[in-house]
C-alpha cells in the first residue's frame, strides 16, 4: 500500500505522523479542517490535503476514495457534548460506512486506554481482554465520546467488513509536548498539590514508538485486532515530578494529599448517587487514585513492537523545549512597550532581555534599568548578529518607522515580532513578504487581540458553526490614546490604525478577504482627522463586512458579532465578554459560558495579557517547527488592503 490517508492531520500526532510517513516515502493524503496548520511541511509532491469535517460526507468519501489505507485520528476535543458525539461517535460511524463503500487495504482506528473501566479490574493490570468504561457519562465529553466511538468500531470488527487495527495508546508525548506534568496534580507557578502519595503510574509512550507501531500494522496481514500500545516504563508520578526537577530552570515543590483523604471520598461515593453531582467528583476523583499497569504483551508478541525511547530522555527534551532560556532584543521603549510588551516580557521566567535600543537613548537607559545586565547600543547599525545573538527581535516603534528598520534586520538573520500596524501600506508590506521568503527570517505581528479569552472563543466558535452570513464591528471610543513620540496625533486615519484595527483585523481573520465595498461613508473634522467611518462591504468567502467605528461617540461600546441566519455570537470589550445573542440559547449554559471567560480574563490579566499568550506562542513556533506562526505577515495583507481603501 502507498496512499496512506490521516484524519486529524493538524493535531498533535497527526502532524508528527504526517512527517514520518512523508520521511517513509508513502504518498500522505491528509484530511483536516485548517490545512494552514500543515504548512510546516512544505509543498511535497507526495502529499494532498483533503479539507473537511469528520461529518462532511462529501468530502469525507472522496477523502477515502483516494486512499489505499488511513491512519483515524480525528476526535473531537472541544465545544459542547453535541460536538464531540458529532466529531467523534457520527464521524467515526461514517468513516466506517463509506470504507464499505471504498475498500481500504486496512483502517488503523487510535483509542485510547482511557477507554477501560479501571474501576472494575480484579488485578491492577489492563490488557486487551479488559473491559470498557460502564459509566462514561460520569468521565466528561472526551472520554464519552471515545468509548462510545469504540463500541461502534467493536461492532464492526465482529462483522469483519472493513479490516481494523484498533490501536488503544497511553498518553502520548514528544519533545514538544505542552504538559510535562501532566497527571501530578493541580500546579501554578511553582507550587502545586498532587492527587494521593505520587506513586500512581502514568502509561505514557513517545509519538515515534507509536508511529511504530502503526507503521508494523500496516506492513503486517493481521486484521480485526486490537492492541494495546503503551511504554513499559509507566513511569510513577513523583518519579515524573523527579526527573521535571531535574532538568527544569523552575522546578516546583508539589504537596500530595494523603490517600486516607480519598478513601473517605470513596466510602461517601457508596453511599451517595453516582448520577449526583458530588457523586461524579468522588468517582473521578477514587478514578484517579486507581493505580494500574497496562499491558502491551499482545502488540509485541504479534507484530514484534518494542518502545525504544526512554522517559527520561525525552523530559531532558521537552525541559529543554520549554525551559531554556529565549533571548529577546527590544527595539522601541515608549509606549507600546511599557504599557503592553513589558508585562509580556517580565511574566515569563524564561525570557531574556540582553539587548535594548531606542533612538532616544533616555528611553533605552530607563528600559535598561528593568533588565539587569542588558546593553545598549549606540545605534541601530551596531545590532549585527556577531556582537548580539538573539532569538528574535520585538520591533516596538512607531508604524512608519517598522518598514525601514525591520528590512536591516531581516537582511542581518534576525526573527522579528513587529507591533501593529506592521506598515502603513498594503505595498511596503508586500515588499516586506518577498524579503522575508528570501532570507528565510520568520516574522509574527502584534496583533494580539486574536489571543483574548472572548476572541478565542469567537473564532473557535466559527470554526464549528462555519463561515458568518454577517461580520458586524462596533467600535465606538473616546479619544485616541497619545504615546511619547506623539505618532497617533500625526496620523489623519489614527482611527482605522488604533483601537479599531484590532477589530477590523478579526473581522477579516474570520470573513477572508474583502471582494466588494458597497457602501462607504466617512466624517473627518476641522483638521482633517477620520473621526467616523460607517462600511458595508462583501468578502470573498460571501460574508458580509459593516463596520461602524466612531472616535468620540454619544457613548463608549465595543463589540464585534458573527451572524448567522438563526444565531448570532458576540465578543464584547471593556469589559471582555462573549455571548450567544439568540436561537436556541441554553441561559445556564451561557452564564457558565460567560463566568469562564471572565474567570480565563481575569487570571490571564495576572499572567500578563494577550501579548504574553503572543510571545508564548511565537516562541513555540521558532522552537518547533510544527507551530504555526501566530500571526503571519501574509496574514495582515488583505487587512492593509482594506485599510488603504478605506483611507484614500
Amino acid at each position: 500500500m502507498k496512499k496512506i490517508g490521516i484524519t486529524g492531520a493538524t493535531g498533535f500526532i497527526g502532524k508528527h505522523f504526517s512527517e514520518l510517513l512523508l520521511k517513509d516515502g508513502y504518498d500522505v493524503i491528509a484530511y483536516a479542517r485548517n490545512p494552514e496548520r500543515l504548512n510546516f511541511l512544505g509543498n511535497p509532491k507526495n502529499l494532498k490535503i483533503v479539507v473537511g469535517r469528520m461529518e462532511d460526507e462529501k468530502n469525507l468519501e472522496a477523502f477515502i476514495a483516494s486512499c489505499d489505507a488511513i491512519v483515524h485520528l480525528a476526535a473531537g476535543t472541544k465545544g459542547t457534548w453535541e460536538n464531540y458525539h458529532a466529531a467523534t461517535v457520527q464521524g467515526t460511524e461514517l468513516l466506517l460506512k463509506l470504507a464499505e463503500k471504498h475498500p481500504l487495504q486496512k483502517l488503523i482506528i487510535m483509542s485510547s486506554i482511557g477507554d477501560y473501566d479501571i474501576m472494575r479490574l480484579k488485578r491492577n493490570i489492563a490488557d486487551e481482554n479488559s473491559p470498557l468504561e460502564t459509566q462514561p457519562a460520569l468521565r466528561g465529553d472526551y472520554a464519552h465520546s471515545k468509548v462510545l466511538a469504540e463500541h461502534v468500531i467493536l461492532k464492526k470488527m465482529e462483522l469483519g467488513t472493513v479490516p481494523i487495527i484498533l490501536l488503544r495508546t497511553g498518553l502520548v508525548y514528544a519533545r514538544n509536548f505542552k504538559a510535562p506534568l501532566m497527571g501530578a496534580g493541580f500546579i501554578r507557578g511553582k507550587r502545586g498539590i498532587g492527587l494521593g502519595i505520587g506513586g500512581k503510574r502514568m502509561p505514557f509512550v513517545h509519538v515515534n514508538d507509536l508511529y511504530d507501531a502503526v507503521r508494523l500494522a500496516l506492513r503486517n496481514t493481521i486484521i480485526n485486532t486490537t492492541y494495546n500500545v503503551v511504554s513499559d516504563e509507566q513511569p510513577k508520578i513523583r518519579t515524573i515530578v523527579r526527573l521535571y526537577n531535574k532538568y527544569s530552570p523552575a522546578p516546583v515543590k508539589i504537596v500530595f494529599i494523603p490517600k486516607l483523604f480519598f478513601f473517605l471520598n470513596h466510602l461517601l461515593e457508596n453511599i451517595l448517587s453516582k448520577k449526583s453531582r458530588l457523586g461524579r467528583y468522588n468517582f473521578l476523583l477514587c478514578r484517579t487514585q486507581k493505580n494500574i499497569y497496562y499491558s502491551a504483551e499482545k502488540i509485541k508478541k504479534e507484530l514484534g513492537w518494542q518502545p525504544k525511547i526512554s522517559f527520561e530522555e525525552t523530559m531532558k527534551e521537552m525541559m529543554d523545549f520549554h525551559g531554556s532560556p529565549v533571548r529577546i532584543g527590544v527595539v522601541g521603549c515608549g509606549f507600546a512597550f511599557k504599557t503592553l510588551h513589558l508585562p509580556a516580557l517580565k511574566g515569563n521566567p524564561r525570557i531574556q532581555v540582553p539587548m535594548i535600543y531606542d533612538a532616544n537613548r533616555s528611553l533605552a537607559e530607563d528600559a535598561q534599568q528593568l533588565f539587569r545586565g542588558a546593553a545598549i547600543p549606540t545605534e541601530a547599525d551596531d545590532i549585527t548578529k556577531d556582537r548580539y545573538d538573539l532569538d528574535f527581535i520585538a520591533l516596538l516603534t512607531p508604524p512608519e518607522t517598522h518598514i525601514s528598520l525591520a528590512k536591516i534586520f531581516m537582511e542581518r538573520g534576525y526573527n522579528l515580532l513587529i507591533e501593529k500596524p506592521l506598515a502603513l501600506n498594503a505595498d511596503d508590506a508586500e515588499e516586506l513578504e518577498m524579503l522575508e521568503k528570501k532570507t528565510g527570517v520568520k516574522i509574527c505581528i502584534a496583533n494580539n487581540y486574536r489571543f483574548r479569552d472572548n476572541v478565542q472563543k469567537l473564532i473557535e466558535t466559527v470554526r464549528d458553526d462555519g463561515i458568518p452570513t454577517e461580520l458586524f464591528v462596533k467600535f465606538w471610543s473616546g479619544p485616541v490614546i497619545e504615546s511619547e513620540g506623539g505618532w497617533r496625533s500625526k496620523m489623519k486615519n489614527a482611527l482605522l490604525y488604533e483601537m479599531a484595527y484590532h477589530l477590523i483585523d478579526i473581522a477579516a481573520f474570520l470573513g477572508g478577504e474583502t471582494k466588494k465595498i458597497l457602501h462607504l461613508q466617512k466624517d473627518h473634522d476641522k483638521k482633517g482627522t477620520l473621526v467616523s467611518l460607517s462600511l458595508i462591504a462583501e468578502t470573498k468567502e460571501k460574508t458580509k463586512l459593516i463596520i461602524d467605528a466612531r472616535l468620540f461617540p454619544p457613548h463608549a461600546e465595543t463589540y464585534i458579532e458573527a451572524r448567522y441566519p438563526a444565531h448570532a455570537y458576540r465578543a464584547g470589550f471593556y469589559p471582555e465578554s462573549f455571548r450567544r445573542l439568540s436561537g436556541n440559547t441554553n441561559p445556564l449554559r451561557e452564564i457558565k459560558a460567560n463566568a469562564r471567560t471572565t474567570l480565563n480574563y481575569i487570571l490571564s490579566k495576572r499572567r500578563g495579557n494577550s501579548h504574553e499568550r503572543l510571545y508564548t506562542l511565537f516562541i513555540n513556533a521558532l522552537r518547533d517547527h510544527h507551530e504555526e506562526i501566530p500571526v503571519r505577515l501574509s496574514d495582515n495583507i488583505p487587512l492593509l488592503k482594506l485599510l488603504d481603501t478605506l483611507s484614500h
